[in-house]
């Protein structure tokens, strides 16, 4: 007999399969997300109260990816509003549940078995507060300080723990440099069949006024800093199946999956 949900998932990846093909469409979608940066439209939204500065696509591949992996800990760079913390947390929150449905055991909010760990070179105070006030906030610790600072990494590696599966996503610094370093820094920790997402790799595609403001730009930017860092790192992969089905994400190339 036909596994009715396993001949889903092929007839969707032969259709993703040809996405990268649809030059017409590529276009559009370029032409989108050129328009949305310039008008701000990642701002827009927010999980559970908190704002998360992300496409809706990428957030929908993100909720997909930690529901896939089942990690315990998830390490983000860039805390902002929060809304990406408690994007993570709340997904965290419903693999602890699937977990105790699985072995039949009873759920304690207050004991969470899952985490999130946080760290940004400036949390602001009313960030801060929002974030410690919030239902989730038991499942986030927060670090502030640069994440490519010795002391920084130090911690975040002292606070894993062993035998703990780890998702990581980098969303701070825009700069080649500054994702470079964290890339050597955090890549390590991720776990094999796990994923480093890398955020706002389409800086590099992007004209050079939609960064103005800003140190970074084309030439210099977190898909740059992938380049180089995959050219000595054979254990991670681009996992292009993302990238080809979301179609208007802020972070192509961006999806790394560990391999080996």
């Amino acid at each position: 007999m036909v596994d009715p949900i396993a001949g889903f998932e092929e007839e969707r990846r032969h259709q993703v399969s040809g996405y990268s093909d649809d030059a017409s469409w590529k276009m559009l979608s370029h032409q989108w997300l050129e328009r949305a940066f310039q008008q701000r439209y990642m701002y827009n939204f927010n999980w559970l109260g908190r704002p998360i500065i992300q496409t809706p696509a990428d957030i929908v591949a993100v909720q997909e990816l930690i529901w896939e992996v089942n990690p315990d800990v998830v390490v983000e760079t860039g805390i902002a509003h929060g809304g990406s913390l408690m994007l993570s947390a709340s997904m965290l929150a419903l693999l602890d549940y699937r977990e105790a449905i699985d072995n039949g055991t009873l759920l304690d909010p207050n004991d969470p078995k899952r985490r999130v760990i946080g760290i940004d070179i400036d949390i602001r105070r009313h960030n801060l507060d929002a974030i410690r006030s919030h239902p989730m906030s038991n499942r986030i610790d927060m670090i502030e300080g640069s994440s490519v600072d010795a002391e920084v990494i130090g911690r975040v590696k002292r606070d894993l723990g062993e035998d703990k599966k780890v998702l990581v996503m980098l969303d701070s610094n825009h700069t080649h440099d500054h994702v470079l370093s964290e890339l050597e820094a955090y890549a390590p920790i991720v776990s094999k069949g796990s994923y480093c997402i890398v955020f706002d790799t389409l800086v590099e595609d992007l004209p050079e006024s939609c960064s103005s403001d800003r140190p970074w730009g084309p030439g210099n930017n977190p898909k740059t800093a992938i380049r180089e860092f995959l050219e000595s790192h054979s254990e991670f992969e681009v996992d292009k199946y993302v990238d080809d089905k979301l179609m208007v994400s802020a972070a192509p190339l961006g999806f790394l999956r560990k391999v080996r």
